[in-house]
């Protein structure tokens, strides 16, 4: 049978009161006390009971996590900083999945406060949602934080990275070394690419460059299907077009679009650059090693954990974060042929 608090305190001569001082951390023992009861623990192997603990503390250690899609790369890896920081902080997770649609990210949300979570952190919040005011319900009972996401709302925090400045530096990349046919290829899953599709326009249009047709849309979002469908669209519309460089709103169309150069036999970068976005692990996978701009997903992650401790503290307001992003030169991008 497991052990439980009043076999602890019985091997190690105290109350029970002393165990749960020393299990929750919430009054000071004696350190001859607290040996005693953690040699206790240790030979009963014994488990706290964990609702037992949040009620007696009166909150809860758990925190909800609401994730659009699980095979997102970019999703799992800020999950995996999240979770390294709620750890530190002696917080666990329950995490609920979207599939990226609002009414059952909303379901998620109640679920979560439903199981007495102490606070949210939201990582792809739906632009529709905000539209109708879901979110003002959930407020009143638990802070949240947005991650990619910057609407300002009361007992939220939000953190995004600058989708802008990093469309801005990767376009400029290629403008520097020639190219000014350059392909826009984005996901339809991401609303993070709408961003960049804006700075795109803005950037192409000042410097005289602005053609609808050098705008392309792939099914998917950033995960291992999009790089099959972006594969099969591109090589469709490289055949018939003189782009000289491909943007792409994440890693995997950029893979995407490598798989399509290579099937086309269009040498990377001697015939036509790619560039991507993300800087996720797997461009050590591909040949040539994709240029790309790196988001600093941990950064996100770790920040995003530490905004929501904040608000669990007492902050009195939330805070909005924007993460710099970088470009990170590699061997798929070099000068336009055409120079």
């Amino acid at each position: 049978m497991k052990a439980t608090i009043h076999d602890v305190a019985r091997r190690a001569g105290v109350s029970v009161a002393t165990v749960s001082r020393v299990v929750n951390g919430n009054y000071p023992v004696r350190a001859s006390t607290r040996e005693k009861v953690e040699e206790a623990i240790e030979a009963l192997e014994y488990v706290p009971n964990l609702q037992a603990r949040e009620l007696n503390m009166r909150h809860s250690s758990s925190v909800g996590i609401v994730m659009p899609k699980f095979g997102d790369a970019f999703f799992s890896e800020t999950l995996d900083a999240i979770e390294e920081s709620m750890r530190d902080k002696s917080y666990s997770m329950l995490i609920a999945c979207t599939q990226n649609d609002p009414d059952q990210e909303m379901a998620c949300i109640r679920e979560l406060i439903g199981r007495n979570v102490s606070g949210i952190i939201d990582v792809n919040p739906s632009p529709e949602n905000f539209g109708r005011n879901a979110y003002d319900a959930a407020l009143k009972r638990v802070p949240l934080v947005f991650i990619n996401s910057r609407v300002e709302l009361p007992n939220t925090s939000c953190i995004a990275s600058d989708e802008q400045k990093g469309t801005m530096d990767a376009l400029s990349h290629l403008l520097w070394l020639g190219h000014q046919r350059i392909l826009f290829v984005r996901g339809n899953m991401q609303s993070a690419d709408l961003l960049k599709e804006n700075a795109y326009r803005s950037l192409m249009e000042e410097a005289g460059l602005l053609n609808e047709k050098y705008i392309l849309s792939v099914d998917g979002g950033a995960n291992v299907e999009t790089v099959g469908n972006a594969t099969r669209s591109l090589m469709e519309y490289l055949r018939r077009s003189d782009v000289s460089a491909v943007f792409c709103c994440n890693d995997f169309i950029g893979l995407g679009a490598l798989n399509a150069c290579r099937r086309l036999g269009k040498r990377v970068p001697r015939d036509i650059s790619v560039i991507g976005y993300g800087n996720l692990p797997i461009y050590q996978l591909v040949q040539p090693l994709l240029t790309t701009i790196d988001r600093n997903v941990s950064e996100i992650g770790t920040s995003a954990a530490r905004l929501l401790m904040e608000l669990l503290d007492g902050a009195s307001e939330g805070q909005r974060l924007i993460v710099e992003t970088s470009l990170v030169e590699r061997e798929s991008t070099g000068p336009c042929k055409d120079m």
